[in-house]
């Protein structure tokens, strides 16, 4: 199971640009690429409210009626302009190739809202290498709940055993710890100033093709 944003794919300048369309049909304070990379990882929701504080804190004084109609242009922003400048990391699709190759099943686990997952993959050719996909909009519970991940083992037969969650967040790592499953965490992406290491996921990897090494040992 593979996290998507900051783990298989590099989405921040798409997600920044809808982000700052949003703030500026608000007239609000815009802010650059490099602020939104610590305010991505527990969804749209969080993340646009993050942008109308202009902090990782939300503003408690944010209006109800405010948040949701940010939300929504940003949503509408966004679904019109998915993936423009996303990439993937160095060594995803040669990895994710290799592994299915291999006869392991690959899913994403993301808490991205899921009307964005297919599109998403569809542009960079990751589709015919995902078997299963799960939003944080799917279940009723996101990272770092557990309940992605193991309804993740469910839909494949599974036991949490036989399975690995890699991903660059401390949502990813302790919804593993969650789940009873084992995690890999990598050292790039968007952790919010985590340091992952101190979190104990099972092997800690600076380049994707890493991960190959870790099935291994």
């Amino acid at each position: 199971m593979f996290d998507l944003d900051g783990t298989l794919i590099d989405s921040v300048k798409d997600i920044a640009t809808s982000a700052n369309y949003m703030l500026k049909t608000l007239d609000r304070s815009q802010f650059n690429t490099d602020d939104f990379r610590h305010w991505i990882g527990d969804g749209a929701t969080v993340m646009v409210n993050r942008a109308l504080s202009g902090n990782r804190t939300i503003n408690p004084d944010l209006s109800v009626e405010l948040k949701r109609h940010a939300r929504q242009i940003f949503i509408d922003h966004y679904l019109q302009h998915p993936c423009v400048n996303t990439e993937l990391y160095p060594q995803v699709k040669e990895t994710l190739d290799a592994l299915k190759s291999q006869g392991f099943k690959l899913a994403i686990v993301t808490n991205k809202p899921s009307a964005f997952i297919e599109p998403i993959m569809a542009k960079l050719s990751l589709t015919p290498l995902i078997d299963y996909h799960i939003g944080g909009d799917s279940l009723c519970e996101k990272k770092p709940h557990p309940m992605q991940l193991l309804h993740c083992c469910e839909h494949f037969n599974i036991t949490p055993e036989h399975a690995l969650m890699v991903g660059d967040s401390a949502n990813d790592v302790v919804a593993a710890q969650n789940a009873n499953i084992q995690s890999v965490a990598v050292s790039y992406g968007y952790h919010g100033g985590v340091d992952l290491t101190t979190l104990n996921p099972c092997a800690f990897i600076n380049q994707f093709n890493q991960l190959l090494n870790v099935l291994k040992s």
